[in-house]
């Protein structure tokens, strides 16, 4: 008893923890830890508010959803821009201050000026673009590093996702409750501090070389030099399999949140509660990747994730409704998820060639995104045509899910296993013998 006391300490205590807030770690950190905390308040506060102020259906608020993030659908032109164009002779630091500036003017802006429809989309499309963007110069420096240092491969990507669910968690618990005493606007504007501490890190701890890049004619020299580090049928394998992997719908966030709000009636603190755990499970999952399992076989890992992640899903069925249940399933399924999810980005990573890392990293993601957004369209309708909820001029007028959504969950889940047909094009992928760094 006292050994599994001492064992869970060391865990999730300092030992752990600290590498966090190494210097090599750090914008790392920063920069997800702002994303989780900035868009852990958007996904509780924005499907019912948007629903609320503009009388939107769940398929309606998808497709504005998809209009608002369209700038992480162009991520490779991100990427281009930061391998190729450098600002005072460095290809990250710059970008990332710059945009992370966006985002703290457009949060603030959410929350104080904008008080109509095409307002709205405008500064939260800008708002995306920031973190699209910043998020892209991190994760190029990022590969950057795992090029230099493969033993690094995996502890990075595991740290980023770790501390974004930490963020996750504390917007989860400090959003929903900011929400339910102050509303959405000033929870907004308090959440502008994020992005602008990233702005301070980035300036104080990441160091880059000033060095001198040439601009890289043309995207086919993209392939040509990608041959250098690996296989070209290796990165094709890898960003089909990364697209069908984020494609497969599931019930979405969005259309959880809306569920939950609209037909459960779960107040905005309920449902921070819900996604903080999910986020704490997530947050657990990743720690336990990165200390124990970072040198087992990712393929196999993957299988395991989405064999248990379906089944995870179904038991949505019988736990919506009741809230400690929920919560339960909430954190047990953010622990596999993003322990799959880390070994996918880990073939991201593998699949880079070295010197546009920016470029086709950013391809790989994009295509997640394009995928994820594409799963998502199809599961809000899935969640129309099974008529979870029906609606006259925009209110909610049917509340008893019934059938329907039982439908929608199933179908769902036996979508979320397709990428198991396509993990046999990642047969080229060997995991390193790593070391613990």
């Amino acid at each position: 008893m006292i050994k599994s006391i001492v064992a869970v300490k060391d865990f999730l205590g300092w030992h752990s923890t600290k590498k966090l807030f190494e210097a090599r770690y750090r914008i790392f950190s920063a920069s997800y830890f702002a994303q989780g905390l900035v868009f852990g308040v958007i996904g509780i506060a924005f499907p019912v508010y948007l629903q609320r102020q503009f009388n939107l259906t769940m398929g309606e608020l998808v497709s504005m959803t998809i209009l608002m993030q369209f700038p992480w659908f162009i991520k490779p032109f991100w990427g281009f821009i930061s391998d190729n164009i450098p600002i005072l002779g460095r290809r990250r630091m710059p970008y990332i201050i710059i945009c992370s500036s966006i985002v703290f003017s457009s949060s603030i802006a959410i929350g104080s000026v904008v008080n109509s429809y095409w307002m709205f989309v405008f500064a939260a499309f800008c708002l995306n673009f920031g973190f699209g963007f910043t998020d892209v110069a991190c994760d190029a420096h990022g590969v950057d590093v795992c090029k230099e240092d493969p033993r690094e491969e995996g502890m990075i990507q595991a740290i980023m996702w770790e501390t974004r669910s930490f963020g996750a968690c504390v917007s989860g618990i400090g959003g929903g409750m900011l929400i339910k005493l102050y509303g959405e606007k000033v929870t907004f504007m308090l959440m502008s501090l994020a992005p602008l501490a990233l702005c301070i890190v980035a300036l104080c701890s990441l160091k880059e070389e000033d060095k001198n890049i040439y601009f890289t004619k043309g995207w086919g020299k993209l392939f040509k030099r990608s041959s250098y580090e690996g296989s070209v049928k290796f990165l094709i394998a890898a960003a089909i399999f990364l697209f069908i992997l984020n494609m497969a719908p599931v019930f979405s966030p969005s259309a959880m949140q809306y569920f939950m709000g609209k037909i459960l009636g779960y107040s905005p603190f309920m449902r921070g509660i819900i996604s903080a755990v999910g986020a704490f499970g997530g947050f657990v999952g990743l720690r336990y990747y990165r200390e124990y399992i970072r040198e087992m076989d990712i393929k196999k890992i993957l299988k395991l994730s989405l064999l248990i992640g379906a089944g995870i899903n179904l038991m949505y069925v019988w736990t919506v409704y009741y809230y400690l249940l929920l919560l339960f399933i909430f954190i047990i399924g953010a622990f596999i998820s993003m322990i799959g999810f880390v070994c996918s980005m880990r073939v991201a990573v593998r699949a880079c060639p070295k010197g546009i890392e920016g470029t086709v990293f950013a391809i790989m993601m994009s295509l997640c995104n394009v995928g994820s957004m594409a799963g998502a369209w199809v599961g809000g309708k899935i969640f129309d045509y099974f008529g979870v909820v029906n609606y006259v001029n925009g209110e909610v007028v049917y509340q008893e899910p019934g059938q329907g959504f039982t439908w929608m969950v199933i179908i769902s889940s036996a979508m979320g296993l397709i990428p198991l047909v396509f993990l046999r094009l990642l047969k080229e992928f060997e995991t390193n013998q790593v070391k613990s760094t």
